[in-house]
């Protein structure tokens, strides 16, 4: 867990949370860090993914009911590091990344449901996935989203 919050909370790569790690050990009270392979595996793995989803889920339900304008978006993360922004738009999905379709509630850049894919997927193909995971306790009041989001698929149409 410790980990996890270190390689987001600096963006850094598996080898470099690696590092900062054996740098905070004594801070942390850590008697062994896992090297950047076992933090690679850890944080892809189903229970990982599953722990996160359970937290996530205790959070929102917990939260008041309200009304939210809603921006829906994608972004893509990898181990590498060259970053979704710094590679080449036409690349991102010829490469192998985790792309994240999240709705965020606007006032409070709060997460408010998300989707995780393949680098590949549409943001058209998961739109009504992340829409119908928002939490029972918010109302949508406006969505903000880019023109990648208004596919068929989006829309909820379908083809004949």
């Amino acid at each position: 867990m410790i980990g996890f919050l270190i390689q987001q909370l600096f963006r850094t790569t598996f080898r470099d949370a690696e590092g900062l790690l054996n740098m905070l050990s004594w801070y942390f009270r850590i008697d062994r860090v896992p090297d950047h392979s076992v933090l690679c595996r850890a944080m892809s793995s189903r229970r990982w993914t599953s722990l996160l989803e359970r937290f996530f889920s205790f959070f929102m339900e917990r939260l008041p009911k309200r009304n939210v304008i809603a921006a829906t978006d994608a972004t893509g993360y990898s181990g590498r590091k060259r970053g979704w922004r710094e590679t080449l738009y036409a690349h991102r999905p010829n490469e192998d990344w985790v792309k994240t379709h999240a709705a965020i509630e606007v006032d409070r850049f709060l997460v408010l449901s998300y989707e995780l894919t393949a680098s590949n997927v549409h943001d058209s193909q998961v739109f009504s996935d992340v829409w119908e995971r928002l939490p029972k306790n918010v109302a949508p009041t406006r969505s903000l989203a880019d023109s990648a989001y208004h596919g068929e698929a989006a829309r909820g149409d379908t083809a004949a």
